[in-house]
C-alpha cells in the first residue's frame, strides 16, 4: 500500500514499511519525521504523568457526566461529537477495515471504536487508562459488539510481531513522551503490507492552542 494523506491534511496513512523513522533509507511523502514535526510540541513529561491525567480526565467524558454505561450515554457522546467534527463518521466509514483484524491506540469514549468494530474482523482497543478501556468495554457491552480492550503503553504494546493488519490511532500518540518508540511499536505489531493511520495535532491548529 502506498503511503500517502487520505481524507486531509490531519489524518494519514502509512504502509507498515513507511513507519519507522530510521529504518529506511528512502520513504514516500509525507514521512513519520513530518508528523513529528507536526505533532503538537510540549515541555518533557513523564508517562506517568499522562496516565493520571487521562485517567482524571477520559477525553469527552465531561458531555455526559458520570454516566458513562448506558446506549442512551454513548449515543448523546456520539451525536455531539460528531456534530462538532462532523467530517470523522464519512472518514472512519471508508477505511479498509472490513475483514481485517484492527488494533486502535487510544479510545477516548470509543466513538470510533464502536464505529471500525462492527465491520472488522476483530477489533482490539488499548489504552494508558483503565477508565478509559472500561468505558469502551461497558460500550461494546451496550451495544453487543465484539472486541476486547485494555490497558497498554503505546511505548510497549503487549503484542507479537506482525499482528494486525491496520493499526488507528486518532488524536493520542502526540501525547506519548516517546513518540519515535511508540512508532518503532506500531511497524512492529503491523504485518508486512499493514497500514497504519493516524492523526496528531498540528501545531498550527486550532486544537494545539486549547
Amino acid at each position: 500500500m502506498k503511503s500517502g494523506i487520505i481524507f486531509s491534511c490531519k489524518m494519514l496513512m502509512f504502509s507498515s514499511r513507511d513507519v519507522l523513522i530510521r529504518k529506511h533509507a528512502s520513504m514516500t511523502a509525507p514521512t513519520t519525521s513530518a508528523i513529528l514535526r507536526d505533532a503538537k510540541l510540549r515541555p518533557a513529561v513523564a508517562i506517568g504523568d499522562v496516565r493520571r491525567f487521562w485517567d482524571e480526565n477520559i477525553c469527552g467524558a465531561y458531555l455526559v457526566g458520570h454516566r458513562k454505561s448506558t446506549r442512551s450515554d454513548f449515543e448523546a457522546y456520539d451525536e455531539y461529537r460528531y456534530r462538532r467534527e462532523f467530517h470523522l463518521p464519512g472518514m472512519i466509514d471508508s477505511l479498509p477495515v472490513d475483514g481485517r483484524r484492527v488494533l486502535e491506540i487510544g479510545l477516548g469514549m470509543g466513538a470510533d471504536a464502536a464505529r471500525i468494530a462492527r465491520r472488522a474482523r476483530s477489533y482490539v482497543g488499548v489504552d494508558l487508562t483503565w477508565a478509559a478501556a472500561d468505558t469502551v468495554r461497558r460500550r461494546f457491552r451496550a451495544f453487543r459488539l465484539n472486541g476486547a480492550t485494555g490497558v497498554a503503553d503505546a511505548e510497549s504494546l503487549p503484542f507479537p510481531s506482525s499482528s494486525f493488519d491496520i493499526v488507528f490511532s486518532h488524536g493520542a500518540l502526540h501525547h506519548t513522551p516517546n513518540f519515535d518508540g511508540a512508532l518503532r511499536e506500531v511497524a512492529r505489531v503491523l504485518r508486512p503490507g499493514g497500514a497504519f493511520v493516524v492523526m496528531v495535532y498540528h501545531r498550527n491548529s486550532f486544537n494545539y492552542y486549547l
